[in-house]
């Protein structure tokens, strides 16, 4: 059964779905405003539900509203707290 069939796209047909390039759709996952993915691996890959679930949080009735969303996602993803491994943190010896 291949990734397709179980529902999982490549970055390549992941933006082919979207309508856009893969270049494209990487520079929204390194700014953390893509759809969610899954690595496995050193592979990424993109369910077929995260792909719809981000388009429809994308939906906007205007521009201006296009602008308003946008702000927001800047903004609850600076609220979110920095996710660091407990073996990560500094301890002052």
């Amino acid at each position: 059964m291949s990734g397709s069939e179980r529902g999982f796209f490549d970055s390549r047909r992941a933006a082919a779905y979207l309508g856009l390039s893969p270049h494209t759709l990487d520079g929204y996952r390194v700014s953390e405003d893509g759809p969610g993915f899954r690595r496995f691996g050193n592979r990424v890959r993109n369910h077929w539900l995260d792909l719809d679930f981000w388009v429809a949080g994308r939906r906007a009735a205007t521009t201006a509203e296009t602008d308003r969303l946008a702000s927001a996602r800047k903004r609850a993803t600076a609220l979110v707290p920095l996710r660091v491994p407990p073996s990560r943190i500094f301890t002052p010896v």
